[in-house]
Parts: C-alpha cells; structure tokens; sequence
C-alpha cells in the first residue's frame, strides 16, 4: 500500500490498455490526468471496482463525478482501498482547455491511511496536475505529475509517498483502431513503459489490449456503449501474482 496506489489508474479502459491513462479524456481523467476534464461536454458520472490479484486486502473502490461548466469542469473522486491496512481518497479537480490544442488541470487529495500495526492513522494532502497537448487531429500528448513534492506519511517511520511523473502520447489510426504509448517514472521503483491498442469494428464495441513493464504485465478487455452508458472489463495478468480483474461503468448525462 506505501506504493502509492492511489496514483494507479482508475478505470478498467486504461487497465486494458496497459495502465496507459494520460492522453484520455472522460470522467477517469478526475484521477488520471486532470486536464481531460477540460474536453469533457456533459456531466458523467462513474464507477469502478477492482481486485488486485484476486485478495480481498487489495480490492478497491472508486467513484468519480465531472460537472462541466462555461469557466471548465469540475471533478470530484473518491478512492477507497484495502483491508487491515486501508486508505480512503478524496479529491476535488478542475480541467480547462486554454487553447484550442491546450488543457491543462490540477487536483487536490486529502488521504486517510489506517495502519494499526505501524503507524496508526494518518492524514495527508498532496496535489497533482497535469496537460494534454493535440500536436495533430490524430495525435494527444499528456504529461501527469502526482505528489512531487513527496509528502511524508510517516514521521515516525521516516516514510514517504512518492511521486509519479507520466507522458504519453496517444495516436488515432482510423475511426475504428487507437494506439496509446506511455512513460512512467515512480520515485521509489523507477522507469515502466505502458502500451496499448484499441479497435472498435462498430460503434458499440470496444476491444483492447495492452503491456505495461516493471513488473511485466499483460492487460486485455472490452466495453460496451448503449445510448448514456458505457460498460468497461478488463483483466490483467501478472506473471508472478496472477489476474486481477476490473469493471467499470460511466453514464453520460445529456447525451443524445
């Protein structure tokens, strides 16, 4: 739990896709990167739930809400996670495109880990922020910084969250396929790549697949769009730990 899950993905479409999440744009972007948030047309409202390699200690639970507004939109998720060991996360987001190719985005986490046997509970703040740059029509560049000042969990323990820097660039072949490439950097395990590929044969059906290193890990899944609704599953398998598997589901309120 000291790894920062908090700052990993959240929706089973990223997992898919390798953990590759900063080039997206839908109401994930709350957690994932900020400045999707600003893209967004109408309010959507999301729930996911996943269990890391099958323990019941390293399920987790989120919610998130983005309100768009004339001045940008507004996020608001909530991450809960664990077991004798837990967390809760709660933070409030905002998108903006600032230009007709720019939106950036920021958020504020207030964190409560509970951890009787070492140090009790804490309480923490951090923030995290992040850009999306459309180089081309087919092409998305992200860049997402989570906790770069690296808050102190733990005074007695001399323990620290670390940060997370990622770049991604996201690339749309065609109507019906997408490709999504990304570079992550965690403080205290180092460098991992995250790729992705997504193909859509009808407008309703998503297939994907994805590989993500350090550790070597290979994700797969599909959605479902129906009218307001969208369904994502992924699973995602470890070759020492196992599958781990992940659903989603996002309603778009006010879409035709």
């Amino acid at each position: 739990m000291t790894m920062a899950q908090e700052a990993l993905p959240v929706g089973a479409r990223s997992w898919a896709l390798g953990n590759a999440s900063a080039t997206h744009s839908d109401v994930w972007s709350t957690m994932n990167n900020q400045a999707g948030l600003g893209k967004l047309k109408q309010t959507s409202i999301g729930i996911y739930a996943e269990n890391l390699y099958l323990l019941k200690d390293l399920s987790r639970g989120s919610f998130a809400v983005a309100l768009p507004t004339k001045s940008g939109t507004v996020g608001l998720g909530i991450n809960t996670w664990g077991g004798a060991f837990n967390r809760q996360q709660f933070g409030l987001a905002y998108g903006k495109v600032l230009a007709k190719t720019i939106s950036i985005g920021i958020k504020l986490n207030y964190i409560v880990t509970n951890q009787p046997e070492n140090y009790g509970k804490t309480r923490n703040f951090l923030v995290e922020a992040g850009i999306q740059y459309e180089a081309t029509k087919n092409m998305v560049i992200g860049l997402h910084i989570y906790n770069p000042n690296e808050v102190v969990l733990s005074q007695k323990l001399n323990e620290t969250l670390p940060g997370i820097y990622k770049m991604g660039i996201g690339y749309k072949f065609s109507e019906k396929v997408n490709a999504t490439v990304e570079g992550m950097n965690q403080t205290n395990l180092g460098f991992s790549l995250r790729s992705g590929l997504e193909y859509k044969p009808v407008e309703k059906y998503q297939f994907r697949m994805g590989l993500s290193t350090n550790p070597l890990n290979l994700g797969f899944g599909l959605g479902y769009t129906y009218k307001i609704m969208k369904i994502d599953m992924s699973a995602n398998y470890h070759t020492v730990l196992g599958f781990s598997p992940r659903l989603s589901m996002v309603v778009d309120l006010g879409k035709k």
